[in-house]
């Protein structure tokens, strides 16, 4: 299965851009994973889920602070999710022009793969499969938290995140994948003590992330909670020393967060 997120007003019907024909071809190998409060127009061509009516407070959590992060804590305490899956956004071809053909003709290796190694990424950004410094974003402004914010990260996870971590490997947008609820379960719970820090029981704010985040000012809604997620997104794997699969524009890869190197398992059918 994929899922496809989509805040279709404010990426869509604002900008008046239309969803790529390419996903709505889909069928039902696609769900549309609407997080608008109103849910999906009512002649959306395509098989539809309403987070808001699903659990109202993971939305409004997601609208103000976490953006797509609800989708996985939806799955997590509201089971809901067909496996295996992976999770894009219908923001997912403006972002990746450098792919060869439609996606869906990489399917059968995606998920070949994704059963293999449990975990996967696709790609984001039309960048090479390479891997990015996070002293680099650091020192250029966009690494999406403070100084405080690394102490903090440091203390939560037991590790030197900016020296142990410099290196991390170029898969964002947290257009991630999973052959299981149990390897969700195990990558959320990682998770789970630091989004437990900012957000109670009832899924509300009980903490200001002011003095750990940092504002890199370059989205139209930035959300900077889910900024600090994203740069931390890939830490799981590192403290794990688990491999995971990545689909890349060059082909399908294995990917090593600890020790910074990834291997070509097979070239993209052209």
């Amino acid at each position: 299965m994929i899922y496809v997120i989509s805040a279709y007003r404010f990426n869509h019907l604002s900008r008046n851009v239309p969803i790529d024909a390419r996903l709505l071809n889909l069928g039902d190998r696609a769900t549309f994973y609407f997080v608008d409060k109103e849910g999906a127009p009512s002649d959306f061509p395509g098989q539809t889920f309403s987070e808001a009516r699903h659990f109202p407070e993971m939305s409004d959590l997601g609208k103000r602070h976490l953006a797509e992060w609800t989708f996985l804590l939806s799955e997590f305490y509201r089971p809901f999710a067909t496996y295996p899956f992976f999770m894009i956004s219908t923001r997912f071809y403006e972002k990746n022009a450098c792919l060869r053909g439609d996606l869906s003709n990489h399917f059968d290796d995606m998920f070949d793969f994704l059963n293999q190694y449990g975990f996967g990424y696709l790609p984001s950004y039309n960048r090479t499969d390479n891997f990015i410094s996070y002293k680099d974003y650091m020192r250029t402004g966009v690494l999406g938290m403070r100084q405080d914010g690394i102490e903090f990260i440091n203390n939560l996870y037991d590790v030197d995140f900016m020296n142990e971590c410099d290196l991390f490997s170029d898969f964002f947008c947290n257009y991630i994948g999973f052959r299981s609820r149990e390897d969700l379960i195990q990558y959320v719970s990682f998770y789970l003590p630091f989004i437990n820090s900012f957000v109670g029981q009832n899924f509300e704010l009980v903490r200001s992330y002011d003095d750990v985040v940092n504002k890199t000012g370059g989205f139209r809604e930035e959300k900077p909670l889910t900024l600090l997620l994203e740069m931390i997104s890939h830490l799981f794997f590192y403290k794990e020393n688990r491999k995971f699969y990545g689909l890349h524009y060059n082909g399908h890869i294995e990917v090593d967060e600890r020790r910074a190197q990834v291997r070509l398992l097979k070239p993209l059918a052209v």
